[in-house]
């Protein structure tokens, strides 16, 4: 599923094919015939790591490098995160910096794919709320088509030594206490009251659509 996302993004971006290196196939192995393919970005800010968060277009851009503009819907839908959340190629992840018409937008988006006939990409295999047995990491990695926050604070945990089980990820979560927006009450809380652990199984409580992260100050 990993490689399917990438290679829609990818060839949506008009480079495919993009040659990797064996065994694992997650290093691109040079020459790529379509690198240097126009694309831009459309950020305002970056996050903690120094990286840009952005919206990313194929083709040449339509105004100057550098102009402020305000990010419409329309301009939004032609963007590659629109399209990969449509295709369930991507999870809706929102923070609190994301205006709500651009948040409505991808939420419709992700409705769609996953209540389409079939299900669309990784939606199918989802177990963000039906629930999933976790016990090792490789078990994780195997079988967890889940929400990527939840995913990576699991692989927190599991990487905590002496973590004591999966029955004691949610007073770990809770110790954490990171902030969220419950749009189903409209009432700020955190992430571990969004999350139940029972009988050896994760999920959340919520539609990941339903959840806006409060950033990092």
């Amino acid at each position: 599923l990993a490689a399917e996302g990438r290679d829609f993004l990818t060839g949506r971006l008009g480079l495919n094919p993009v040659p990797y290196s064996p065994p694992n196939n997650t290093r691109v192995k040079p020459p790529v015939p379509h690198d240097g393919t126009r694309g831009y970005i459309l950020s305002r800010s970056l996050e903690i790591h120094g990286r840009p968060v952005a919206f990313v277009f194929a083709g040449n851009t339509f105004a100057p490098d550098g102009l402020p503009l305000q990010l419409s819907v329309p301009v939004l839908k032609k963007s590659l995160n629109y399209q990969l959340v449509a295709n369930g190629e991507a999870y809706p992840l929102y923070y609190d910096t994301l205006f709500a018409e651009l948040r409505n937008a991808l939420t419709v988006a992700a409705m769609q794919a996953r209540k389409a006939k079939g299900k669309t990409g990784f939606w199918a295999q989802d177990k963000t709320q039906v629930g999933l047995k976790v016990t090792t990491q490789l078990e994780l990695e195997n079988n967890g088509v889940i929400f990527p926050k939840l995913f990576r604070r699991l692989t927190d945990f599991l990487a905590t030594p002496n973590n004591g089980g999966i029955s004691k990820f949610s007073a770990w979560l809770k110790a954490k206490e990171e902030q969220v927006l419950d749009l189903d009450t409209n009432n700020f809380t955190h992430f571990d009251n969004l999350v139940l652990v029972q009988n050896g199984k994760v999920k959340l409580t919520r539609l990941p659509e339903r959840i806006v992260f409060v950033s990092q100050k």
